[in-house]
């Protein structure tokens, strides 16, 4: 389960789920994006989990994302815990933390995103990270998904990323209904 309650969050569902525009600004307009959220994050199967990852190129064949990024993708979530990779509203395959309810990771078509921890961004972009696609120009992390988040590059290093983000958005107080404890 996605932690909805957190802002950052819900610009990243809100992004998967409208595309690039901001999360509504006024406050009501705001909870109510938030109840709807929280509307469907109480129907089941919303979130399903993909359980081992296949070798098979097709694995998970009508989500979201080019197959080859897609396979990019969950190769990367090999490093993670099975529980950590989902696919959001049954087209969009994600990271979340199991026990913070934080998204870290969210492919989309020829990118895939990987929100890291601050002290990790300047390495980010020096491997080769991007903000922004100039080819999509609808695509600024910064703007849609948050100050955290990066297009990533395809590089070795984003390994050591994913770790990074697991453990730092894994010490965060756990989100309503997940377990008390980091198991």
């Amino acid at each position: 389960m996605i932690n909805i309650d957190i802002p950052a969050n819900q610009k990243v569902v809100y992004f998967v789920t409208h595309g690039a525009a901001p999360v509504p600004k006024s406050n009501r307009a705001a909870a109510l994006f938030v109840g709807v959220l929280r509307a469907l994050d109480s129907l089941p199967n919303l979130f399903r989990k993909p359980g081992p990852i296949a070798p098979a190129p097709d694995h998970f064949k009508g989500c979201g994302g080019h197959p080859e990024y897609r396979e990019r993708f969950w190769e990367l979530g090999a490093v993670l815990p099975p529980e950590c990779r989902v696919v959001l509203f049954g087209r969009t395959p994600a990271f979340v933390h199991p026990y913070t309810g934080v998204i870290f990771g969210l492919l989309g078509g020829l990118e895939y995103f990987l929100r890291i921890p601050p002290d990790l961004l300047a390495t980010a972009l020096t491997a080769g990270a991007k903000t922004s696609d100039p080819r999509m120009t609808w695509t600024d992390t910064k703007r849609d998904l948050g100050e955290d988040w990066i297009i990533a590059p395809w590089t070795a290093e984003e390994t050591t990323w994913v770790k990074s983000a697991y453990e730092r958005f894994g010490s965060q107080a756990p989100s309503p209904g997940m377990p008390s404890d980091k198991g």
